[in-house]
């Protein structure tokens, strides 16, 4: 008999069942690592995770009462993802153009101003969530 789903793994299943790729982060680290385990998701990277049809196999049993619950927050918990996604994207892009903008002036290599660009971006993203 197959190990039931836990809340955080039937979500994770149901963000790649739309057709998300779901990140290994937050409270879906140890989810995400526990379906590539039973082969319900396969692993692209630390940020890319798919179903697998034993995954789709594993949903189709669970749609009922807590796991319904669980669905209706799907939608909600996909586009936070994407928005999260997208927003990453555009940090990294700044980030690159930063690196790429200092690096010749001040001698430091790409990854070096990278590196110092970062933790300028992390120090003021906390000022920022303090308000």
């Amino acid at each position: 008999m197959s190990q039931p789903l836990t809340d955080d793994e039937y979500t994770c299943l149901m963000i790649m069942a739309q057709g998300g790729m779901l990140a290994a982060i937050g409270r879906w680290d140890k989810s995400c690592d526990a379906l590539v385990e039973r082969g319900l998701a396969t692993r692209h990277d630390k940020f890319n995770h798919s179903i697998t049809d034993l995954g789709r196999k594993a949903l189709d049993g669970c749609e009922t009462g807590d796991a319904m619950a669980i669905l209706g927050n799907a939608p909600m918990v996909v586009d936070a993802h994407e928005s999260a996604r997208i927003n990453v994207e555009q940090a990294a892009q700044c980030l690159a153009a930063a690196a790429r903008a200092t690096a010749p002036v001040t001698g430091d290599d790409i990854v070096t101003a990278l590196l110092r660009w970062n933790v300028q971006c992390l120090k003021r993203a906390q000022e920022l969530l303090r308000g």
